[in-house]
């Protein structure tokens, strides 16, 4: 109901997916946004879901899913794989040597 009253554009909507009936949709749905986000009719992919926290307290969460976010740990990423060559022992020319 939020989101018919907003003015965020949806493709779809999953409700009352259950334990019992799990199973059946997850592979739909994957499909379903894989499809409509290769595809450039969804720039976005957002799971917004209700966390449980108690009987009388439930709180609205919403993921990002595609285009997967970049973290900061992935920014650092780059630098440390500038910044180091690897060595291996033996080196190649031992290790032909031990073959033949």
């Amino acid at each position: 109901d939020h989101f018919k009253k907003s003015n965020l554009e949806t493709t779809g909507d999953h409700i009352g997916i259950t334990e019992r009936n799990y199973e059946e949709y997850t592979k739909g749905i994957a499909e379903e946004i894989t499809s409509n986000f290769t595809s450039g009719n969804a720039d976005e992919v957002i799971l917004v879901y209700n966390y449980f926290k108690s009987a009388l307290t439930q709180e609205m969460q919403m993921e990002q899913l595609l285009p997967i976010p970049r973290t900061s740990a992935d920014e650092g990423e780059e630098e440390t794989e500038k910044q180091g060559e690897y060595i291996f022992e033996p080196n190649k020319n031992e290790v032909l040597k031990h073959v033949l």
